[in-house]
């Protein structure tokens, strides 16, 4: 077992980093609940259409692809109860928190 795979996932924060350094992107957080990992949660980042999911944690929930349409990742994953958070309101529940997420109880 190599010390990746020791690591655990680091949805929360590398979700909301990326958008950090990919502010002109005009990109989505999403937190939300995801059969995938046991019906617990999962952070994601989507493209401001709300068409692609970009999976850019440390072990992607789909193999290792990194951009899935929208529509198949959430049947995929099984995604549910999800919210979303511009880069402004997930910058202001970090400082507010003292967390990179989830935010809302059960995410």
């Amino acid at each position: 077992m190599t010390s990746q795979a020791l690591k655990p996932n680091n949805c929360y924060q590398a979700s909301l980093r990326f958008m950090m350094k990919h502010t002109g992107a005009g990109c989505v957080l999403v937190h939300g609940i995801v059969d995938a990992l046991g019906n617990t949660g999962h952070a994601w980042v989507e493209t401001s259409d709300r068409k692609t999911v970009l999976e850019v944690c440390r072990h992607p929930l789909i193999g290792q692809r990194r951009e899935i349409p929208a529509a198949e990742y959430y049947r995929a994953v099984g995604a549910k109860n999800c919210q979303t958070f511009d880069l402004k309101a997930a910058c202001e529940m970090v400082i507010s928190t003292g967390l990179w997420g989830p935010w809302e109880p059960r995410l």
